[in-house]
């Protein structure tokens, strides 16, 4: 290869590898309904808990840092996500359940029903942007708090609140499932406890499914999309060091010091909560889970500006321990990296909408792979 093309092919790489103006995402706005999983302040400021420092958690939230809705709110271009006790759309509550808890702390967490409600009032009648997304994930602290034993109950009261948001305008949500409840800190080194813990999300889960199947069949309007949280997780543990984990079964609260970088490599923040690092991971799925395959340059559609985002991305990738980086928009199998394995899922999609596609060169292949070796060191 002559020097006068080489300078050419770099040129080219240059723009293609330009970062892709401003798009406008397929959602409008993001409400979030659940308990700490969630939460993003809401029950450390409503609470005695406010009055005090807390050095473990960050900012309010039961964790080392952001929680996975937070990853999810800006990687959709929905800027912060902020609590409801400031006017803000995330209505979860650390320590929530779907219908409690009652006496004291009824006082100051708002089960899935009040937060619900508290929802709908602000709303007082309006109907929601068909494109505002609504998310729910709770169920865990009616298991590890309330002691529930039957799961068909907790998952009626999901159904019989999200009935509640379809009926008021709600067109497009993310349902989310249980981790195995076992495979946490605080009940691992137990195996009976453990396995009575886990059967009771699995059984929750597939009461879950059941219901939002179930919800989209009577109403054809709505779409609920799905966030696995029960593979997801296991599947982290299971392959946790090529993730970067080094630890999975023990608290990061537990190592000595005041900061939140103290537990490098935990999955694990306190007894039953994800680090910042597992949340991260689980916004990113998150955001797969509500925007089409192979949309990359996330407006909500699969066509060829997705070719394009790929292109710009080529060779990034993601780490979840380097803070708050940048979503990977075009890492479409989710192996975080954005590869020729992420093309070639775009452009079997398009195909099989009997869309012509474009192929990259080889030599385009090999370039991109140098230029984004470059920018990596």
């Amino acid at each position: 290869m002559n020097l006068l093309l080489t300078r050419w092919l770099l040129a080219l790489l240059s723009c293609a590898l330009a970062p892709l103006g401003a798009l406008a995402g397929p959602y409008t706005d993001l409400i979030v309904f659940g308990d700490s999983l969630s939460d993003v302040g809401n029950t450390f400021s409503s609470s005695i808990a406010s009055l005090f420092i807390d050095t473990d958690d960050y900012m309010g939230r039961f964790s080392n840092g952001p929680v996975y809705a937070e990853r999810l709110s800006m990687g959709l271009d929905l800027g912060t996500l902020t609590r409801d006790g400031v006017g803000g759309d995330n209505f979860a509550y650390g320590g929530a359940e779907t219908n409690g808890p009652g006496g004291l702390e009824g006082w100051f967490i708002n089960s899935l029903s009040e937060q619900v409600t508290r929802y709908l009032n602000r709303i007082d009648g309006a109907t929601p942007d068909p494109q505002t997304l609504f998310v729910v994930f709770i169920g865990a602290n009616d298991f590890l708090r309330a002691d529930e034993t039957n799961p068909a109950t907790p998952a009626g009261v999901v159904q019989t609140q999200i009935n509640r948001l379809i009926n008021a305008g709600a067109r497009q949500l993310l349902g989310v499932n249980l981790p195995l409840l076992g495979l946490t800190p605080d009940y691992s080194a137990n195996p009976s406890e453990a396995a009575t813990k886990s059967s009771l999300a699995a059984t929750y889960n597939d009461a879950l499914e059941n219901v939002y199947s179930t919800l989209e069949t009577t109403n054809p309007a709505v779409t609920i999309h799905r966030l696995d949280v029960e593979s997801l997780f296991s599947s982290y543990l299971d392959n946790a060091a090529s993730l970067g984990f080094t630890n999975t079964v023990d608290r990061g609260q537990d190592v000595p010091g005041s900061s939140y970088d103290r537990a490098p490599g935990y999955v694990f923040w306190d007894g039953v909560h994800p680090t910042r690092e597992a949340h991260a991971l689980l916004g990113e799925a998150a955001i797969r889970a509500v925007l089409p395959e192979g949309d990359y340059n996330r407006d909500g559609m699969l066509n060829a500006a997705d070719y394009d985002a790929w292109r710009a991305a080529y060779g990034t990738t993601f780490n979840a321990f380097a803070g708050q980086t940048p979503s990977l928009a075009a890492d479409g199998n989710g192996d975080g990296r954005v590869d020729a394995a992420d093309y070639t899922l775009w452009r079997d999609l398009m195909s099989a909408a009997a869309v012509a596609v474009p192929e990259p060169a080889g030599v385009w292949l090999v370039v991109a792979a140098l230029a984004a070796s470059w920018r990596r060191r």
